[in-house]
């Protein structure tokens, strides 16, 4: 299947992405920063976008955040959550490496996935997402994980409620336990 209109396309899908993305900066309640989830290119799109080359992807996903408004601030940082980067972005291994190496400033790269999808039948994805991003957030159980390493095998057996959200930020681990009431509900 041929793209016919390539940039309206993405631009059409990485809309929706910045408006499904709004939920989460104000959950955090970010001031100086936008939070940009590439999963939300939507399920619906995806057939569409793995036609279109990933540095045509790239570009039009940088034109777009060079576009959007900075809510008068100077130094507007994006958030960019990598999320499903295998089944759902389709990217491949050189190309989140491209994007986690990317030189602009104004770009921050949070991953958060769960943690059956890059455990260890994506090993080499995960290991490229812990020594390139500063953040990884992920929810579910720590045993089949490969994002903490050394962890106590009792920790590893420990049982979650589904709004904690494990973090790992710089080497450190700590949990964040999201509000149940409201909280991705439409």
């Amino acid at each position: 299947m041929e793209v016919e209109n390539i940039e309206a396309t993405l631009e059409q899908a990485i809309s929706l992405g910045a408006q499904k993305s709004r939920d989460v900066s104000e959950f955090f309640g970010s001031k100086n920063a936008e939070f940009i989830d590439p999963y939300h290119y939507s399920w619906s799109l995806n057939q569409t976008i793995t036609e279109i080359p990933f540095e045509k992807r790239y570009q039009t996903f940088l034109a777009f955040i060079a576009k959007t408004p900075r809510k008068e601030m100077i130094n507007m940082k994006y958030a960019v959550f990598l999320r499903g980067i295998n089944l759902e972005l389709y990217l491949e291994y050189n190309e989140v490496y491209n994007w986690l190496n990317n030189q602009n400033e104004q770009i921050q790269f949070i991953f958060l996935d769960s943690v059956q999808k890059v455990g260890t039948s994506f090993e080499d994805m995960t290991t490229l997402l812990r020594e390139n991003v500063s953040l990884a957030l992920f929810g579910g159980g720590l045993d089949g994980q490969q994002i903490i390493s050394d962890l106590p095998y009792e920790d590893r057996k420990k049982k979650f409620a589904y709004n904690v959200i494990h973090a790992i930020n710089e080497d450190e681990y700590y949990n964040i336990v999201l509000p149940e009431d409201g909280f991705g509900t439409e």
